[in-house]
């Protein structure tokens, strides 16, 4: 079947209508499988908003984001029930909930400063703290949340993905990853939906951007694998050549994989709303997708772990070939091949932060822009990886240092070659 034959298809189940019978690790009252999740609704709430611009021949976009203090909630989802509310909310999803957190629970999200003000003998982790029946005061952090049994594969092209790798339905997208990295993916279902900036054209039909921008959704038997999958599948994606070379705001150039893994993290909020459009912009709408496949449930403890040979392979993909072992002294390991994709670890003062407004501050200025704002703080996305979502902050030490925390890594990377003269007390 060609490709273009394919979009007649709104809802891909007539390709695979056969189920049998698995063990899901949750089920509901219909008896299919199920995922506990924590759902945000977006609209009344200035969580995350994407707008879009025309000027001057050029198609703006703008993400503003506000990664704590909102209300959220716990829920337990189907892939169809996940399905019908693509088509009828707006919302963010976050694949995983606060540790002992149950369905059903009320959540406000707060910044980790603002829980431990309002809760200070909660200083350690889980940081939950129940308010009343059914309410709870949370954070957004990694130690927080834990992993629940929905993942996103989430595929977002750009000018610099090869043809090859331009997959404008999500099916064609499944179906590479199957054929080159893992085989279970063909016959499992999955729920997906396309970019809330696919499809936007000018009001004389103009059309500025495509469908190549999509979040696929698959309910997986084992959630407590889904760290040690999330690094094997990158590693397997760098081997089968599913990547393209990029190079950042700050020159670094850097591997992108066909999927972006980060949405797999537990704490991740994955927007699945809508554009605000300005002058006069229009937007094709792409309806969401439900496959049904042979199996309900993708086990991907199916995904073995790299033997020796494959990880002296990646060695060499990554540049690490002239290192036999770690410098402790130990045998590498795939998390010290994954994490070399990150540029540095430390930040330099000619670096280029890019905030969730989407200014451009130059991390020597950081200093500056905070005590000009009057705020303690700025968010925006990593300068030392790959980032697509605004989920850090840079901020000063008391000696006017300034430093990144990561929340996806959970890593403070300060910039050493600062120094200037104090600015906080």
């Amino acid at each position: 079947m060609s490709q273009n034959n394919f979009d007649q298809f709104q809802d891909l189940s007539v390709l695979n209508s056969t189920v049998t019978d698995v063990t899901p690790l949750s089920v509901v009252n219909s008896g299919e499988p199920s995922a506990l999740v924590t759902i945000v609704y977006t609209k009344g709430q200035k969580i995350f908003r994407k707008e879009a611009s025309y000027k001057d021949g050029t198609l703006e976009k703008v993400s503003n984001a506000n990664i704590a203090d909102f209300s959220a909630r716990t829920e337990r989802l189907t892939l169809k029930q996940l399905h019908q509310k693509h088509c009828n909310d707006e919302f963010a999803i976050i694949p995983g909930t606060p540790i002992g957190v149950g369905e059903g629970q009320s959540l406000t999200v707060l910044s980790k400063t603002q829980f431990e003000k309002k809760h200070p003998q909660h200083f350690n982790p889980p940081y939950v703290v129940q308010k009343a029946a059914g309410c709870c005061d949370t954070s957004r952090l990694l130690d927080t949340f834990e992993s629940s049994n929905l993942i996103c594969l989430d595929y977002d092209a750009d000018k610099h993905t090869p043809p090859e790798l331009r997959f404008h339905h999500p099916q064609f997208f499944i179906n590479k990853l199957s054929e080159e990295v893992f085989p279970e993916l063909a016959d499992v279902s999955f729920a997906a939906t396309f970019s809330s900036s696919a499809g936007i054209r000018t009001s004389t039909g103009l059309q500025l951007t495509d469908s190549y921008r999509h979040h696929s959704y698959f309910i997986v038997k084992n959630a407590k694998d889904i760290v040690r999958f999330r690094k094997v599948f990158k590693a397997r994606l760098i081997l089968a050549g599913l990547y393209w070379l990029k190079q950042d705001i700050n020159g670094h150039e850097r591997k992108v994989t066909l999927v972006d893994l980060m949405p797999m993290s537990p704490n991740s909020l994955v927007f699945e709303g809508k554009t605000i459009l300005k002058d006069g912009l229009l937007k094709d709408y792409l309806p969401p997708i439900l496959h049904q496949g042979l199996y309900e449930v993708l086990d991907t403890e199916k995904l073995l772990d790299l033997p020796p040979e494959d990880l002296e392979t990646l060695a060499g993909k990554v540049g690490m070939q002239h290192l036999v072992k770690h410098p402790s002294g130990r045998n590498l390991s795939i998390d010290d091949l994954i994490d070399i994709e990150r540029t540095s670890d430390q930040l330099k003062r000619d670096m280029m932060f890019r905030t969730s407004d989407d200014r451009m501050i130059k991390i020597d200025d950081i200093p500056n822009e905070l005590k000009r704002l009057g705020v303690d703080k700025l968010t925006g996305y990593s300068p030392l990886r790959d980032d697509k979502s605004p989920g850090c902050f840079v901020s000063v030490t008391s000696k006017g240092i300034v430093f990144l925390h990561d929340c996806a890594t959970r890593q403070t990377h300060f910039c050493a070659e600062m120094n200037l003269p104090i600015l906080f007390s």
